[in-house]
């Protein structure tokens, strides 16, 4: 039967019937003899791609192993298809991107008469599958008055590859309109260059971008100026738009018909018009989230009123809005001459492209300005900033959250009009915190509850949100969470914490499916919400970004994007996956979207104190990390965030440290954990999320070393259990360790009971820092032989300097040399040779906090070294180095509850 009906892009669905059908063929035959426009048969191309559910492009692997990438093409001769054209068997052939059903996306260009269009065979037409011929002809589509409309992308230029249906508008380079050609953008004829035809490909010739050549039987379109690069490889310079198919069996001869009479010669008529931009029709313009000389739609129904019409009836024309109407633009020189072309660059005009099918809203946040944001659904469901401080701001790839502060702010929200929901689905961010809290109070950087989308109502609802109560302590990184404010209950969770930017996407069912960038993972519960989405809402309406504002419930980060959906719409996993790697697919587009970790470009060597309120300073105490004495010039950065856990710090590690980083020269000291121990996380979850630090931490480049756990009011049990997993286990995930429990007036079990010297009123937090009378005077280290009593940050201080100036001391390659008859040892004299004059005395190090060894050679031929322990620290083995002997101390641990340490030599 006749279906073209109009100058529109054709584009057939073919849905996977994999499960209905049996294997029965590898490829199945393609047959048409009546594709028409209007009631002109057709003379032209025809071109079959295999897609997914969204129009993107996939590569599949037939049943007979053949595989295929691209489109396949045959010719069309008034109407009928070349015989013995044929396509892999869709319910046969397998998707090399998984969890993909096959589709095929069919492209007819008209030469004669020219002309493209569009159609959809929606879920329950037959598939093309098995040896029984599909029939174009057969297929009959519903006519329907209303289908989406499709905005123009409006950027300086045009990318070289696409996805029907994709238009752009490029104003400068060059100024065009394209739409997609075999996941190609080719130019429209009469709005720029258009799609040039070179012939067979030559080695020798010069190509131009947008020619099109053959190649061993494949056709390919340029995408840049190239001379002898062979298309069939050189896929930086070619896009393959037609592969060669298989050649199908003869046809049987048929009857010759009868000599028809000559007819009389016709009138020369008139030069057809060139084809004209496709897009689907529709019934009414957007009349909601329109910015003025930015919104564009182009308007392609011949037949519907509209307010983009001039010069008296309808036609196919490119409408901008003008701020209190839309304008006719004609042509391009039109839209030129209004002078606001240039603001259209970049501008945000796809807001109404390629909406996802069957969603109920969807907002991408593309405004950029302004207190609204559009539905790209076209369903008028507006998303409205909060007033005044509640307001979350735009930050160039979608909307931030109180992102990057130190502290949890008003209640920012979005709200919207959706009262009930079957699936949603949110691109997100997870926050770039501030590096320190500075001075104050330490700062809780983070809500209760850190929600997504939430009930504004009390008592109705439910929210997807961070883990609250869970066990994990994870508020800023993302941990995902089903919370029913009616019950009060948290019927479905992760386990585990993400951050950085991601996708997740929420369905309720009689059991619910969390799904982050497609993927399940461990669940603590996985009860069941879908009565509660589905039922609508009593008060209140569904936000973005917050829920119950009597429960502190709000976001902390960046939103770019969320897509609902209405009750009852049970996505499966394979669907959930196809929404979100869309969704994925068009954020990545976005220039400023973040893809940690983000190089900093440092050079000079880096310092950086990773940690919690006890790193970041509490009630006014000046932060330890400005009291570090350091042989070597670093940069020091306190990267200590109030309130924050081991397992927040870690998911986070890339957000924090990106800026801190000079790869190869940058040492990290990680000291955290006692907020995980204190809030329930077990010792041993707590040291997992410490590991994961570390080796982070070192696949970056940097040195990482962990400090362990001093003592705290009601949790020197757990401290004694995360510091014997650390001592044992360090080498597994750091570079070094520095063991201030091992200070007993830090780590020994009831240290911080001394509120006087060592540690504030609080118990958790220590004075200083400085030394004696600067902070307190809490305990005496040695160094260069002296004893000097430090403050309890002070203490912290001095034995990160210990750690970092041996790290940049000698070594047995270059080492330090002295002929003292009495040496006091340094901290950087790791490898030390002494040749005395006489027989001599050596002062170790204070072992306090520290764990490498002391190498000594007595280069003396006659005289010996008698080596010491300072601060009253023993020595098991011999303590005298005979002429020309070589001896190594190691410190050791005395206690792990009381802490001390000790040498042995070895």
């Amino acid at each position: 039967m006749r279906f073209f009906r109009a100058l529109l892009p054709l584009l057939l669905w073919f849905p996977n019937a994999r499960a209905a059908l049996a294997q029965t063929n590898a490829w199945t035959p393609v047959t048409a003899t009546q594709l028409s426009i209007g009631n002109t048969p057709l003379t032209g191309t025809i071109y079959i791609a295999p897609v997914n559910g969204y129009g993107q492009p996939l590569s599949i692997t037939t049943a007979d192993g053949k595989f295929v990438s691209g489109a396949l093409s045959a010719s069309v001769t008034a109407g009928a298809i070349a015989n013995g054209f044929s396509v892999p068997d869709q319910c046969t052939a397998t998707a090399t991107t998984p969890n993909s059903p096959v589709s095929y996306q069919v492209q007819i260009i008209g030469t004669s008469p020219k002309g493209t269009a569009v159609f959809t065979i929606p879920a329950t037409a037959p598939a093309a599958c098995g040896s029984t011929p599909f029939a174009l002809d057969h297929y009959s589509a519903p006519q329907t008055a209303v289908a989406s409309a499709v905005g123009i992308i409006v950027q300086p230029s045009v990318p070289a590859r696409c996805t029907v249906p994709s238009i752009y508008y490029a104003p400068v380079n060059p100024s065009a309109i394209r739409t997609c050609v075999g996941g190609v953008f080719v130019n429209v004829q009469g709005s720029g260059a258009g799609l040039t035809w070179g012939g067979t490909w030559s080695s020798v010739t010069a190509y131009t971008s947008g020619t099109a050549v053959l190649r061993n039987g494949s056709s390919y379109v340029a995408l840049q100026a190239s001379t002898n690069q062979d298309p069939a490889t050189a896929t930086s310079f070619w896009q393959l738009v037609a592969q060669k198919g298989d050649d199908g069996a003869p046809g049987a001869t048929g009857a010759t018909g009868a000599t028809g009479p000559t007819g009389a010669t016709g009138a020369t008529g008139p030069a057809g018009a060139d084809a004209t931009l496709g897009s689907y029709a529709f019934a009414s313009f957007p009349t909601t989230g329109l910015t003025a000389n930015k919104t564009m739609v182009f308007q392609t129904d011949a037949t519907a009123a509209s307010p983009c019409t001039a010069g008296g009836g309808s036609v196919r024309r490119l409408c901008r809005y003008n701020g209190t109407g839309w304008d006719p633009a004609e042509s391009l020189a039109k839209v030129s001459a209004t002078g606001n072309y240039s603001d259209l660059i970049g501008a945000p005009t796809n807001i109404y492209s390629n909406p996802v099918p069957g969603a109920s809203a969807e907002w991408r946040f593309l405004e950029q300005t302004g207190t609204t944001v559009a539905d790209a659904t076209l369903q008028g469901n507006t998303a409205t900033f909060g007033a005044g401080g509640a307001a979350p701001t735009w930050n160039g790839y979608g909307v931030s959250f109180h992102d990057g502060g130190t502290t949890a702010g008003s209640y920012q929200n979005i709200s919207t009009p959706i009262t009930s929901f079957g699936a949603v689905y949110i691109g997100f961010c997870t926050p770039n915190l501030a590096s320190t809290t500075g001075t104050s109070v330490g700062g809780v950087p983070y809500t209760s509850n850190a929600v997504l989308w939430g009930s504004s109502g009390a008592g109705t609802g439910l929210s997807l949100q961070s883990s609250n109560g869970q066990g994990s302590y994870a508020k800023l990184a993302f941990a995902p969470t089903v919370f029913q404010y009616s019950a009060f209950n948290y019927p479905t969770y992760y386990t585990g914490a993400v951050s950085g930017c991601h996708v997740v996407g929420y369905v309720p069912g009689t059991t619910d499916h969390i799904y982050m960038d497609t993927v399940e993972q461990a669940y603590g519960a996985q009860g069941s919400s879908s009565t509660v989405a589905s039922t609508p809402l009593t008060t209140g309406t569904y936000q973005i970004g917050a829920g119950l504002s009597g429960l502190a419930a709000y976001w902390r980060g960046v939103i770019t994007w969320v897509t609902v959906y209405p009750a009852g719409a049970n996505h499966t996993a394979a669907q959930a996956a196809g929404i979100i790697g869309y969704i994925q697919a068009n954020l990545a587009l976005r220039p400023q979207y973040p893809h940690y970790p983000i190089p900093s470009g440092l050079r000079t060597p880096q310092l950086n104190a990773l940690g919690d309120s006890l790193t970041a300073s509490f009630l006014g105490t000046a932060q330890w990390t400005t009291a570090l004495a350091l042989n070597n010039s670093y940069t020091v950065n306190n990267l200590g965030i109030g309130g924050i856990s081991a397992v927040d710090t870690c998911n986070l590690l890339d957000q924090r440290i990106s800026a801190y980083t000079a790869p190869g020269n940058t040492t990290t000291y990680v000291w955290l954990g006692t907020n995980d121990v204190s809030t329930g996380t077990p010792p041993a979850v707590t040291w997992q999320a410490l590991k994961q630090c570390g080796q982070s931490l070192q696949a970056r480049g940097h040195r990482a070393v962990i400090m362990t756990m001093i003592s705290r009011t009601g949790q020197d049990a757990n401290k004694n259990a995360l510091n014997a997993l650390e001592r044992s286990d360090w080498r597994s995930a750091y570079n070094g360790i520095v063991d201030l429990a091992e200070i007993p007036k830090l780590g020994q079990d009831g240290a911080y009971a001394d509120t006087t010297n060592c540690y504030q009123p609080d118990s958790i937090h220590l004075r200083g820092p400085g030394t004696g009378g600067t902070g307190g005077s809490c305990a005496t280290l040695y160094l260069n032989g002296t004893g000097t009593v430090y403050s309890g940050y002070g203490l912290v201080a001095q034995a990160v300097s210990n750690d970092a100036n041996t790290h940049d001391g000698s070594t047995q390659s270059n080492p330090n040399t002295t002929t003292s008859n009495a040496y006091n040892m340094a901290y950087v004299d790791n490898y030390l040779i002494d040749t005395p004059s006489a027989a001599a005395t050596l002062n170790l190090v204070d072992c306090l906090g520290q764990v490498t060894p002391r190498t000594i050679f007595n280069g003396s031929a006659t005289n010996s070294i008698t080596v010491s322990g300072v601060n009253s620290e023993t020595i098991a083995g011999s303590a005298v180095i005979s002429p020309n002997q070589t001896a190594e101390f190691t410190p050791l641990l005395v206690s792990p509850s009381a802490g001390g340490c000790s040498w042995l030599r070895k």
